[in-house]
């Protein structure tokens, strides 16, 4: 891992020279400080689930994310469409699919079960990353999976592997692990398009397709959220939209199965959640 200096989050925040500061991290770092935005978007998903139907959180993360995408795109200067089309529509699709099954396994999981489900990702990451990218699958690789999995494990105390509390809702395991299956062919993919494409592309195929591919459904059960639901859900566009831009940004500059390592770090964070907002 190539040693920087993290900056606080206020610093970081308030800068001026904030563009300057991530251009400067390596892709271990973004990744790690996306796996923190990810995390928090999470909980908001997790208390949104409570209030509007799933498929509504879905469809409202990709319109705030699409509006964000592309005045940012617009405003350096960039299409929005990108080059490689047809590569950055199957991620928008295949990254869609993911977020469904993602956020409903949120919604009937623990914070911390969910996350350690989740983090299954990596191992799809370095097998597909062989194939695909070219990437070698050498034993530090997977002793890093094979020890971020025990890890996470012990740090969340997920009861499917302690045998203590509640037993864990079947259908939300299952769609975690579709999520974690199809999230790290995403990681492929945006490994590959960092070659070609801009972060803020990528994140927005990703919005609008999720945004017309929800809306049927959101749409079609709507539940008017109150006040506070509507800023949990703004919430939950913003955050997810920056941390999609430092994760393609991650992907770009290191490789994938590396990155997707560095992802483990969200147990942390959602462990400490998880016990902070939902006990």
């Amino acid at each position: 891992m190539t040693p920087f200096p993290m900056p606080s989050i206020p610093s970081f925040i308030a800068r001026p020279e904030w563009g300057a500061s991530i251009r400067g991290m390596s892709g271990l770092w973004l990744m790690a400080w996306a796996g923190l935005l990810f995390c928090l978007a999470d909980a908001l998903v997790k208390a949104a689930g409570t209030q509007v139907p799933v498929m509504q959180v879905v469809w409202l993360r990709g319109l705030v994310g699409a509006l964000l995408s592309l005045a940012l795109t617009r405003a350096k200067g960039i299409s929005p469409w990108g080059r490689n089309r047809p590569l950055l529509l199957v991620r928008g699709c295949i990254g869609f699919t993911a977020m469904c099954a993602i956020f409903y396994a949120l919604v009937h999981l623990p914070l911390g079960e969910a996350t350690v489900l989740f983090h299954l990702n990596p191992l799809f990451v370095a097998l597909l990353a062989v194939p695909l990218l070219g990437e070698a699958l050498t034993r530090r690789k997977l002793l890093g999976v094979g020890l971020g999995l025990v890890g996470a494990a012990l740090v969340a105390k997920p009861a499917l592997l302690f045998g203590t509390g509640q037993p864990l809702d079947g259908l939300g395991v299952a769609a975690m692990l579709c999520g974690a299956s199809l999230a790290g062919v995403v990681f492929v993919l945006l490994r590959k398009l960092g070659a070609t494409e801009h972060p803020l592309v990528s994140a927005y195929y990703l919005c609008w397709v999720t945004t017309l591919g929800a809306a049927p459904f959101a749409l079609s059960g709507w539940v008017a959220p109150d006040v506070v639901g509507w800023l949990v859900l703004i919430g939950i566009g913003v955050l997810t939209q920056a941390g999609q831009t430092l994760m393609s940004l991650a992907f770009a500059r290191d490789e994938a199965g590396r990155v997707s390592i560095v992802g483990y770090t969200q147990i942390v964070f959602a462990a400490i959640l998880g016990w902070m907002l939902f006990g």
